[in-house]
């Protein structure tokens, strides 16, 4: 499905088609186990549903693809399952394309995980006349980018039939400062979104209007 000109949803991804480059954020690696230490019990398949989920965004066949902030969950350690599974991510991912990592605010330690690849952690990421940051803070903005690309808000929103009612993973379409804004959803499976968008300074207004495409992807307009 088409989000704007040039831009392709894949799933819960981007896809700049000129730039070739898929974008995703807050995959919250680590949550799994994060849920499990709380008490709550849930199946362990976090590791398969993602590879499945970067296969399909992968058959685009992206030069770069950009871990767009909150790689990891835990803010203050790095568990068992956020050392194993984003080394693993990352070495799935750099055998198929350029790997581009944005901290998000749940980053403050993932330099220590990237560093055993050798990734840089980038607190931006600039492709053509798109301007791509987590989301989180205001950040310097080049003259020359046209769109500016975010998660860190997790968008979902909620349809109903007047008896049911089923809440769906979806893109926010909006405007900062006269340059396009289009915020992703999670890329993990294990969170659905919320209908608080006021979580990033870069969304401002409510929403006017919402369409939900195949398979439950949807967008939202701000």
């Amino acid at each position: 499905m088409t989000v704007n000109k040039g831009v392709r949803m894949i799933e819960n991804a981007l896809y700049l088609e000129k730039e070739k480059t898929i974008i995703v954020s807050d995959l919250h690696i680590g949550l799994e186990s994060s849920l499990h230490n709380k008490g709550v019990l849930i199946p362990k398949t976090q590791r398969k549903e993602l590879v499945l989920a970067f296969d399909k965004a992968l058959e685009a066949k992206p030069t770069t693809i950009v871990l767009n902030g909150d790689l990891k969950h835990d803010f203050g350690t790095i568990s068992s399952q956020e050392w194993e599974d984003i080394l693993f991510f990352i070495d799935y991912l750099k055998k198929k394309t350029q790997v581009i990592v944005i901290e998000g605010n749940h980053d403050p330690l993932l330099d220590k995980v990237a560093a055993k690849r050798g990734l840089p952690i980038h607190q931006s990421w600039t492709a053509g006349s798109f301007f791509i940051c987590h989301g989180d803070i205001l950040l310097p903005i080049p003259k020359q980018a046209r769109t500016i690309i975010i998660g860190h808000v997790h968008p979902a929103t909620s349809i109903t039939d007047g008896v049911r009612t089923e809440k769906y993973k979806c893109f926010l379409i909006g405007k900062y400062k006269g340059k396009d804004l289009i915020v992703l959803p999670s890329f993990n499976p294990l969170l659905i979104g919320s209908e608080d968008y006021s979580l990033s300074p870069y969304v401002k207004g409510k929403v006017k209007k919402v369409v939900i495409g195949q398979a439950g992807e949807g967008y939202a307009f701000l």
